[in-house]
């Protein structure tokens, strides 16, 4: 069954949208658009083009699973750019440089999603601007 339709995930979506914007209001930002969901086929050239564009990538499986899409976007990159990884991934071991989140936890998540893109976009401020 595809994850869009499994019971409860729209609820989960629009809960951790919620708490990340209340997140970005307490720290006096305006609320960002955390997600780009395109529900059509893409192949790896574009796949990868989407990885290197994009601030981060979130990879909240409850249980081992999506480690390729976790494998592909760390390979996408040079070394800049934000995976927040659930701790039941099995890729959770392997690429330690991953924010772990607990993806039962829609604060602890929404806090990663807000600090990862704060951080992110202060990193781009103070080295692709200034050159």
């Amino acid at each position: 069954m595809a994850r869009t339709k499994a019971a409860g995930f729209d609820k989960q979506r629009a809960a951790i949208r919620d708490s990340a914007a209340r997140e970005f209001a307490d720290k006096g930002y305006a609320s960002r658009e955390l997600e780009v969901f395109l529900n059509e086929h893409h192949g790896p050239e574009d796949i990868f083009a989407l990885y290197r564009d994009c601030a981060g990538c979130a990879v909240s499986s409850l249980h081992d699973g999506m480690n390729l899409v976790a494998k592909e976007f760390v390979a996408s990159r040079d070394g800049d750019g934000a995976l927040i990884l659930s701790r039941f991934a099995g890729a959770a071991n392997e690429l330690g440089d991953a924010l772990l989140v607990n993806p039962y936890d829609v604060d602890d998540v929404a806090s990663i999603v807000v600090n990862a893109i704060l951080g992110y976009t202060d990193y781009v401020n103070r080295t692709v601007w200034r050159k």
